[in-house]
């Protein structure tokens, strides 16, 4: 048999580093807890089940955002059932059935390849919390994998885990992981599993868990998740021989991890430019050295770096709430979790009162936070619903928007859309909008509806929420016509004829693409140039929706992207996501100012 000169440097690197891992399994001293030393225990079958946690007495940090349920709470009126693990080794593999999931057909046709080749380059972050909590959901529906074979339908499962990390539904890949336990162990699972593990600080099972996958499966980026344990167990001379094998290996194209490997050996030093984008390994890797982990780095790395920040007991205070606010936006992170931070910080004597009254020079997750506080501690309704009005304000127009309306919900629900609030009524209706509950965003509207005739300004509100209403399917009694869209579209050219121009283009094309009336007014072009729909061929609903996401997120200016999104809703309703096309284009909207 002929052997390639690259096949036999790696297969020497990992017979050269399973025999260091066999030598002893590493212990792990500590990797950024805050809880002291970390004791070995046994490998369990299955590390990540509950019962394994408390048999095992799971060692993460007791951060008070870490206790929180990190699974993003379902949209409004949502019902999540999670379905019974299928029998070993056999069926579908996912843990949402019909109703919470997307249906057993979702897979059915599905060209096999194209779709794990659409997983693995999955453009993260999405621009669309409604695309993300979307993908979730596809990736956990339980649903034959059109026609592949079992190997192919564990490699594709393996896939979805690691997508569900990247995601930051790192509780979904691990119950994906879980069902998967009496199959093989692809390459895929056991990235998503370490990964997972990382993500959450997990320090030990991480390390057990490499030692396996490279005793058992000579997985090579298990072995690179050990060169790691063993530097930061301090056998750095076994770290240094695994390194220098992982260097020869075919897979070594991680320069930033060999960079940080040397870092932490003592001869480099961290990469004087910010990476691209950081994996767990490298977050992990990063932390280990003792440097700041660059904002370029984290803010563009997926949404999974930004939930384990967000946990961090170590990252400046300032840096987790914003490293919340962005998991939050991306469905990655409950938004409980991000309104305990906001509580978390202690302003300087009479800082929030001037953050309260003034325009701040500096919008951060500070001033958020300070004017999150003035709002959960107002004493009286109009009160809180001032505080509200001016955080929602600030918000929408420098930037954090999504992610206070999120973490704000709780207070919102304590207001009553009564006369007192006619002032709040926009503000309120809009923010139910973008948390999907048309219920309380009509009760909000019809209250400008009633003040109008005495209120000038409950008349203008009423005019700016009727083209959000018909977005978002609530046009009761028709409100939005054409001679609404008249008196909207002479608002918005008296404000901002720019601004109102662009608005109304994407408000037509997101009409149309719904299947609304799309109102024109006399002289004016409205419709916008759509964005070509090559690039989502259509197909069985799960090809379907990872076409539209590489879509979306493909790069490109704001302009191109709102020009994407009405070709996107025309294809989740092709394939009968009428409520999901609803939410992408209200969200759409919103997040262009209208």
């Amino acid at each position: 048999m002929n052997v390639s000169r690259a096949d036999r440097t790696r297969s020497g690197a990992l017979i050269g580093f399973c025999a260091l891992a066999m030598a002893a399994a590493t212990p792990v001293a500590a990797i950024a807890q805050s809880d002291g030393p970390i004791r070995l225990t046994p490998p369990t079958a299955n590390p990540f089940s509950s019962s394994a946690d408390r048999a095992q007495g799971d060692t993460s940090s007791p951060n008070e955002v870490e206790r929180m349920p990190l699974k993003p709470a379902g949209e409004a009126g949502a019902v999540v059932e999670v379905a019974p693990l299928p029998a070993p080794g056999s069926g579908p593999i996912g843990t949402l059935e019909e109703g919470a999931g997307l249906g057993t057909d979702v897979w059915q046709g599905a060209a096999v390849g194209e779709v794990e080749q659409m997983l693995r380059t999955l453009p993260l972050p999405m621009p669309d919390r409604s695309m993300s909590s979307l993908l979730q959901r596809l990736l956990l529906t339980r649903a034959p994998f059109g026609e592949a074979a079992a190997a192919e339908a564990d490699t594709s499962a393996g896939l979805r885990a690691a997508a569900l990390v990247r995601l930051g539904d790192v509780e979904g890949a691990k119950s994906l992981i879980s069902a998967m336990q009496e199959r093989s162990a692809t390459p895929e699972r056991v990235r998503a599993e370490l990964d997972a593990l990382l993500v959450e600080r997990k320090a030990e099972r991480a390390c057990e868990a490499a030692r396996v996958a490279v005793e058992t499966a000579f997985e090579p980026y298990a072995q690179w998740v050990m060169v790691f344990c063993q530097i930061v167990a301090g056998e750095k001379d076994r770290a240094s021989v695994g390194l220098d094998l992982v260097r020869e290996s075919a897979e070594a194209d991680d320069p930033l991890f060999i960079r940080l490997a040397e870092t932490l050996l003592g001869f480099g030093s961290p990469p004087g430019e910010p990476p691209e984008r950081l994996s767990p390994l490298h977050l992990r890797m990063w932390e280990a050295t003792g440097e700041p982990i660059p904002v370029e780095a984290w803010r563009a790395s997926d949404p999974s770096i930004w939930r384990a920040i967000a946990a961090s007991p170590d990252a400046p205070l300032v840096q987790r709430i914003e490293a919340a606010e962005a998991a939050v936006g991306a469905a990655a992170l409950p938004s409980e979790a991000l309104a305990s931070l906001y509580r978390l910080l202690e302003p300087a004597p009479g800082e929030r009162d001037r953050v309260a009254a003034e325009e701040p020079d500096d919008w951060t997750g500070r001033e958020r936070a300070l004017l999150f506080q003035d709002a959960a501690e107002a004493g009286s309704q109009p009160e809180r619903a001032a505080a509200l009005e001016r955080l929602f304000e600030l918000a929408q127009a420098r930037g954090g928007y999504e992610a206070v309306v999120h973490a704000a919900a709780p207070l919102l629900g304590q207001l009553d859309p009564g006369a007192r609030l006619t002032f709040f009524a926009a503000h309120a209706a809009r923010a139910y909008l973008l948390l999907h509950d048309l219920r309380s965003a009509n009760e909000w509207a019809a209250l400008a509806q009633r003040e109008r005739e005495i209120n000038p300004y409950a008349a203008r509100d009423a005019v700016e929420l009727e083209p959000l209403l018909a977005l978002a399917g609530a046009n009761e009694g028709g409100r939005w016509n054409e001679a609404s869209f008249a008196t909207w579209w002479q608002r918005r050219q008296e404000s901002d004829p720019e601004k109102g121009s662009e608005n109304a283009a994407l408000l037509a094309d997101l009409l149309e693409a719904l299947g609304e009336p799309a109102p024109s007014s006399a002289g004016m072009v409205v419709g916008g140039e759509s964005a070509s729909a090559a690039t989502i061929r259509g197909g069985p609903r799960g090809e379907t929706i990872l076409q539209i996401a590489h879509y979306l997120a493909a790069e490109g200016t704001s302009e191109a992207y709102r020009q994407r999104v009405p070709e996107a809703v025309r294809a989740l309703r092709s394939i009968g996501l009428e409520s999901e096309a609803r939410r992408l284009a209200v969200e759409a909207a919103i997040g262009a100012g209208l």
